[in-house]
């Protein structure tokens, strides 16, 4: 008899609060078992997730391990961030990446950048709302005082609560609702570590 396939256990890695209140709120991660490990800041992510990683990598299940780094652009370099991220976990758990097991996303240029990709989900969640449509909002400078200026809120976590649920929900319906390039490439390369089929090869 067969031993049954052990399940895949996803490791997420963000720098607040919020991108973890917005994945788990999006149903991203239904049916998926996951856990999240939120750094004090992106300084501190980016100085410790690799060892974090490794420590991960010397358990005895570890082979059905993923790890999901997601980190906010402001404004550095897309890929030299993303570049730098990567060389540090393949110095501590090598192979991760060819292994199709590491997956690195920069939010371009931070979560709310990928709210104002799709305002009708931001007036779902404030009908209140007033925002002025941008064809490329990662080209926005400061998309949270962008957002804070139409909306009445001013906790992160809260504005994440109440727009993931539609955000997501509107790009099932019709993926161009959402104009930001990096919420869709990593929407597009989650579904694929979801499936075994992720590849860094991919272009998205």
């Amino acid at each position: 008899m067969r031993k049954p396939k052990e399940s895949k256990e996803f490791f997420f890695f963000v720098e607040e609060k919020c991108m973890e209140t917005f994945l788990k709120k999006s149903t991203l991660l239904k049916g998926v078992p996951n856990d999240f490990t939120k750094f004090r800041g992106k300084s501190v992510l980016l100085k410790e997730v690799a060892k974090r990683i490794g420590t991960l990598e010397k358990e005895a299940n570890h082979k059905n391990y993923y790890y999901i780094i997601l980190v906010d652009k402001d404004n550095d370099d897309c890929n030299k961030l993303k570049q730098g991220i990567v060389d540090g976990c393949e110095e501590q758990s090598g192979g991760l990446l060819a292994k199709g097991r590491l997956l690195v996303r920069i939010v371009c240029r931070e979560l709310e950048s990928w709210y104002l990709g799709d305002l009708n989900a931001v007036k779902s969640a404030y009908p209140k709302s007033k925002i002025s449509k941008n064809k490329n909002p990662e080209k926005i400078t400061k998309p949270y005082e962008t957002i804070l200026k139409s909306v009445d809120e001013t906790s992160k976590n809260r504005m994440a609560e109440k727009i993931a649920p539609h955000l997501y929900k509107s790009y099932k319906e019709d993926r161009t609702n959402n104009t930001s390039p990096s919420f869709h490439y990593f929407i597009e390369a989650w579904d694929r570590m979801k499936k075994g089929q992720y590849s860094p090869n991919q272009t998205s």
